[in-house]
């Protein structure tokens, strides 16, 4: 039989005077026992030191309040990792730096009634802040003042990386997205807050002239421009902006004779497979490089593609032909993780190696088309909508998201248009109804 004071088994309850009288003497804080009187009921408003909840704040955990010159407000937190998910639900809110978030000006108010898990203290009156809110705050922000700019610098890149990261844009993107800012910027000459409309025009107007950027890089360098300004800056830069139409290029398309020789012209084994599971599946260049033996099903003949284009897993085709290649090449080289390695074993090929192998190949065979290894993509849709196959099983394949992407290839794809004969052919012949006449 227990004493009053001798510790239960944990998980095993208390009760009566025996509780209460074991919680007080073993020193436990009397919030154990609930307000109204129950014995042995603990009251969940005051955290429990002893039972280890990972949910309860921090009661170290401060957040100092610099109220920017753009009305925002940034919270420098310690420790760093603390209400990172009640700060990161506020709507617009950014993770500047491991310990500093920027809280949009609509939600000012929120930082003053208080953050859930934060002791706040506002930074006294001309107390300096941070040097990663400088984009929101000093000189630069008022007109008139500032210095010209030089481009993005390690505050602005490290805030608008972390505005693409938090809403998982990939790797590509965020390049993509980081060069164009830049560049934009040290085209400007003008710290980010003095930009204007009209020196985006300038900038998207020596892009045209200047390099004969197409209308999907004009749209690009808009969208980067827009996206800094208005998730990062909080200004409406471009909101209203026309983008120019898209230019309707048709692709191009290699011919079955054409890919064969393009596959017979490599010696090795596998860069033959690469090539082979290119055109056999319709993969990118990327998918490609990704590829796991696992990943290829024999007895079902599909290809399955993990993490594309859009973070979206497909299935596609494989054919005999391309898994024998397969097969050939994983029994000589025996690949340890990744289907297609590269020098060092367990990395995976690198997409320039794949792209220079198919360039290779193409002036090994003497194919007069200027075409990237993307061409086998394309001629694997044209020719299975040239055979019959549904448009609909065809997008399903290609993992395009709209109908409209797909139906692209109803241009290039010949079927009933081989059957077409020119005039001009026929025009040395006689006229066989004007023969019949006579």
């Amino acid at each position: 039989m227990r004493t009053p004071i001798e510790p239960a088994d944990p998980g095993e309850p208390r009760s009566g005077a025996a509780g209460e009288s074991a919680a007080r003497e073993s020193g436990g804080p009397e919030s154990r026992v609930a307000t109204n009187g129950a014995p042995g009921v603990r009251n969940p408003s005051v955290p429990d030191p002893s039972a280890g909840d990972s949910t309860a704040p921090d009661p170290e955990a401060r957040a100092v309040v610099h109220l920017l010159s753009d009305g925002s407000a940034g919270l420098e937190v310690r420790p760093p990792g603390a209400a990172r998910a009640v700060l990161g639900d506020i709507p617009g809110s950014l993770h500047v730096r491991e310990h500093l978030w920027r809280i949009p000006q609509a939600f000012l108010a929120f930082a003053h009634s208080g953050v859930p898990g934060l002791r706040l203290e506002f930074a006294p009156e001309g107390a300096p802040a941070p040097e990663a809110f400088s984009l929101w705050n000093g000189t630069e922000g008022r007109a008139g003042t500032g210095t010209a700019s030089s481009g993005l610098d390690g505050s602005g890149k490290i805030a608008l990386l972390s505005a693409m990261r938090s809403r998982k844009y990939s790797p590509r993107t965020a390049q993509s997205y980081y060069h164009y800012v830049d560049e934009f910027l040290r085209f400007a000459g003008k710290p980010p807050r003095q930009v204007t409309d009209a020196d985006l025009t300038a900038y998207l107007a020596r892009l045209e002239t200047g390099r004969k950027a197409s209308a999907a890089t004009l749209n690009l360098a808009i969208s980067a421009v827009r996206f800094f300004y208005t998730a990062v800056l909080g200004l409406p830069l471009a909101l209203r902006r026309r983008r120019p139409k898209g230019d309707r290029r048709l692709p191009m398309v290699l011919s079955k004779p054409e890919i064969l020789r393009i596959v017979d012209a490599l010696p090795g084994l596998k860069h033959r497979a690469m090539l082979l599971l290119a055109y056999s599946g319709g993969l990118r260049v990327s998918e490609i490089v990704n590829l796991r033996h696992e990943d290829l099903d024999r007895d079902r003949h599909t290809i399955y593609i993990r993490a594309a284009k859009g973070r979206k897993d497909r299935y596609t085709l494989l054919s005999d032909k391309a898994w024998e290649a397969v097969e050939s090449y994983v029994r000589t080289e025996r690949p340890r993780y990744w289907l297609f390695e590269g020098r060092t074993p367990g990395y995976r090929l690198s997409v320039r190696t794949v792209q220079g192998v198919f360039y290779s190949a193409c002036r090994r065979a003497k194919i007069g088309k200027r075409v990237s290894i993307h061409a086998l993509r394309h001629s694997f849709a044209t020719h299975l909508l040239e055979s019959g196959t549904d448009l609909r099983y065809i997008q399903t394949l290609l993992g395009h998201s709209s109908p409209s992407t797909t139906a692209v290839y109803t241009h290039v794809a010949k079927g009933d248009f081989l059957r077409i004969r020119s005039p001009l052919d026929g025009a040395a012949e006689p006229d066989k109804s004007n023969q019949e006449k006579g």
